[in-house]
């Protein structure tokens, strides 16, 4: 029996599995079902003289994720490692691909509209009760809510600025779940969702009618590469004209049918969600690119001065590989 624990302070969350060799099959080894639901872990191993394959396998209620690759038998000796320790070491991404899917729903507030509950909430227990990381804060730390008394954004607080309290757009980076995602479809076609969040300590209201603007603007951007393939600016031209890039209307709302958006500081709102076309006809290069996002790419949506954080990309490990 081996236990195998893994803590993400970028996940939130803490897992514990016990994994037991399967006497049947040479190398393999499953997960024992625990007292709360669980996904389905196991390991497929395989070692010779050469050195060790691997093939991890977890399977929830809706998907499987894994993870197959080798270490040589030369890496196994200078880092002292036996099959098991070093097929480990392919486990860590097996579980943040599950994190970045199974709770983006789940780590939604429970009054947003797209809450909806993961079956291993309770197993997934929360690793960290709140802290900072650089700039980064998660948990509940401070009362920053709009009726805390001395809060400047409260307008019965004797400390009210009105002028300091301006949302501020960006693209959801905390945690895991609700960073922004890339999956494939096919070669021609990428699916994607991200998160619009209000940083800011002031709402941000967007009525259809009144603010149509564009609320975002995705695209792809090669690997290593620190320019899209089409930016807000040129989109519609050459070379790839309707292809390979979409903007997104600040007022609707795919599938949940809504025609308006409010944002209060500290909220955030799902987007994205319809596949983007590129194909390969269009001119597109084939290798690997992540999801490049712009939040209120026009420019006025967002509280003048406060756009530095509205660019970026998928995670580092998500990408897709197009042909």
């Amino acid at each position: 029996m081996v236990a195998v624990a893994f803590s993400s302070i970028d996940a939130h969350r803490r897992y514990a599995f016990a994994l037991q060799p399967d006497a049947r099959v040479p190398g393999r080894w499953q997960s024992v079902p625990g007292d709360l639901p669980q996904p389905a872990l196991a390991l497929d191993s395989d070692a010779d003289s050469t050195g060790v394959r691997y093939r991890w396998k977890l399977e929830t209620r809706d998907a499987t994720f894994g993870q197959a690759g080798g270490i040589d038998a030369e890496q196994l000796r200078e880092f002292d490692l036996n099959a098991l320790e070093a097929s480990l070491l392919a486990l860590g991404e097996v579980l943040m691909t599950f994190n970045r899917y199974e709770f983006q729903f789940d780590d939604l507030p429970r009054e947003h509209p797209a809450h909806l509950d993961s079956p291993y909430s309770l197993w997934a227990e929360e690793a960290t009760e709140g802290g900072c990381i650089g700039l980064v804060c998660f948990g509940n730390l401070h009362d920053f809510s709009p009726t805390s008394a001395s809060n400047p954004c409260n307008p019965a607080s004797p400390q009210y600025n009105y002028a300091a309290c301006v949302p501020d757009l960006t693209y959801a980076r905390w945690p895991l779940s609700q960073r922004p995602k890339i999956q494939k479809q096919s070669n021609d076609e990428v699916r994607r969702i991200y998160f619009v969040a209000n940083k800011g300590y002031g709402t941000f209201d967007a009525v259809i009618g009144q603010d149509a603007e564009f609320i975002s603007f995705v695209s792809l951007i090669r690997v290593g590469s620190g320019v899209p393939l089409v930016g807000p600016i040129e989109a519609g031209g050459s070379p790839y004209y309707n292809y390979c890039f979409r903007f997104d209307p600040t007022f609707y709302h795919p599938y949940l049918f809504i025609y308006s958006l409010q944002l209060l500081p500290d909220a955030l709102m799902t987007h994205g969600m319809r596949t983007l076309t590129c194909p390969r006809a269009s001119g597109r290069p084939a290798g690997r690119y992540r999801m490049y996002i712009h939040i209120a790419p026009t420019g006025l949506l967002d509280t003048p001065g406060y756009a530095a954080n509205n660019i970026g990309s998928s995670g580092y490990l998500d990408w897709v590989n197009l042909h």
